[in-house]
């Protein structure tokens, strides 16, 4: 919890995302590129764009980071109702 409201991290440990892409991996219908060795991209890239859409109107924040050691990061923060 941070401020009296609650703060939920969600990390994998794949190839994480360029810098160039991480504000754009919200927007609806976007996908990453996919390069070099591993599975190809699924999904249709519509999963973070509701996710920060809903955080949006609780009054929240979502954040996107590449994780120190790879992987990327989703920080979503929301206030205390």
């Amino acid at each position: 919890a941070t401020s009296g409201g609650v703060t939920a991290v969600v990390r994998d440990h794949g190839p994480g995302v360029p810098a160039e892409d991480l504000q754009r991996i919200f927007d609806p219908f976007y996908r990453v590129s996919h390069q070099g060795p591993g599975p190809s991209v699924r999904g249709s890239g519509i999963g973070l764009a509701v996710a920060s859409k809903a955080t949006q109107l609780h009054g929240g924040r979502i954040v996107a980071e590449n994780a120190d050691g790879g992987g990327l990061r989703v920080t979503i923060s929301l206030p205390r109702a």
